[in-house]
């Protein structure tokens, strides 16, 4: 426990060391989250195979592909994009922990550059990635870790592509596509899209409701087709639907989202001219939805999935779609008044600090505990 109590005093200590009255507000930003990945990233290529659950799994599979030819793509079950991977950098004579930190690398640079690129409050994103069930699924379930993480990539090729809207949806797609070849789960990615074409984010939120809702009646029929579509055996087709405080909480968010993403829309209407909103429109995605837009749609969106699937550890596809919220939940902060600022930024810090400790420290659910390093074996 010491190590990751050691990693948020770390945050908290670069934080205040790269004070923004001191730095100036774009390097104190610059250097506090370069510094902070690089001891997340020390977390994650120093850990011995025992720390995360599916570790020993990935590792021993890694030392046995040297048993099995090259374009053997059959003796695991494994997506055929981490074969891959794993197969170049076995053959290439790469020790399990290189590839260890070739892997870390590939899930934390996407998500420095997001949070970097997006993000109005560096530090909490960082918070927020590390305490609120992010940091220690990602220790665990690699493949999904980097599906997750090119989902981040497909993001930001979404919204900084400078072709016109029709090729950067297939830009999308195929990046997309990508993410699915490292885990199936990214295929939630796809159904942004649609969204997209939703004018409002309350139409979006209407659609997102009614869809969940109507999915209910129809949901293990509806698994039964996934199940066989993509020969997910550990995909229970029966299981109830267990609305828990996770669950409540993410739809309590995502009602938030709305309402904020609402008046900023409202807002905007009201300072646009006609003129002006044509030529917007004019210019496409990129303009025609900012970033904290499209990110509040993604959120909304995992409710669906959430409700279709549950929160099993043997998809989670809803969190391809709202790991966002490292992103969203500071930026939607920072569109209050200041009072109500301070004083939300205040809370979430006590809250996630305290999610880490209740909900991933004490019952350590993914075996993240204890922590060792790789030379202690």
């Amino acid at each position: 426990m010491g190590a990751y109590i050691g990693l948020l005093l770390g945050i908290f200590l670069i934080r205040i060391f790269f004070d923004s009255s001191l730095w100036g507000k774009n390097r104190s930003k610059k250097y506090f989250l370069f510094f902070s990945f690089v001891l997340i990233f020390l977390i994650f290529a120093l850990r011995s195979d025992t720390v995360g659950r599916d570790v020993p799994g990935y590792r021993r599979i890694y030392l046995d592909i040297i048993n099995h030819p090259f374009s053997d793509f059959g003796y695991v079950y494994y997506e055929k994009g981490y074969q891959l991977l794993s197969k170049i950098c076995c053959f290439l004579g790469l020790s399990w922990q290189i590839f260890l930190s070739i892997v870390s690398a590939m899930i934390l640079i996407p998500i420095y550059i997001f949070i970097k690129k997006y993000s109005k409050n560096v530090f909490l994103s960082t918070l927020i990635f590390v305490c609120y069930m992010y940091f220690e699924f990602n220790l665990t379930a690699i493949r999904q870790a980097i599906a997750s993480s090119i989902c981040l990539i497909a993001y930001m090729v979404l919204m900084e592509s400078k072709h016109k809207k029709t090729f950067v949806y297939i830009e999308y797609i195929f990046v997309v596509t990508i993410a699915v070849c490292f885990h199936k789960s990214a295929f939630a990615a796809y159904f942004l899209l649609p969204i997209m074409f939703i004018q409002s984010i309350k139409g979006v939120a209407l659609f997102v409701t009614l869809a969940s809702i109507s999915c209910i009646a129809v949901r293990s029929k509806i698994l039964t087709i996934i199940k066989t579509l993509f020969m997910k055996e550990s995909l229970q087709t029966d299981a109830g639907l267990y609305l828990g405080g996770n669950l409540v909480f993410l739809i309590f968010l995502a009602a938030l989202f709305v309402v904020v993403e609402i008046n900023r829309e409202n807002v905007a209407k009201r300072d646009y001219s006609l003129n002006n909103q044509t030529k917007i429109n004019e210019l496409g995605i990129k303009t025609n939805f900012d970033y904290q837009n499209i990110f509040v749609r993604s959120f909304i969106l995992s409710i669906f999935f959430i409700v279709l699937f549950g929160m099993a550890a043997s998809v989670r596809s809803y969190m391809i779609l709202n790991q966002v919220i490292i992103v969203s939940l500071p930026n939607a902060i920072e569109n209050l008044e200041t009072r109500s600022k301070q004083l939300a930024i205040v809370f979430s810090i006590f809250f996630f600090i305290l999610f880490f400790y209740t909900n991933t420290l004490i019952p350590n659910s993914f075996d993240i505990l204890p922590y060792e390093f790789f030379w202690s074996n």
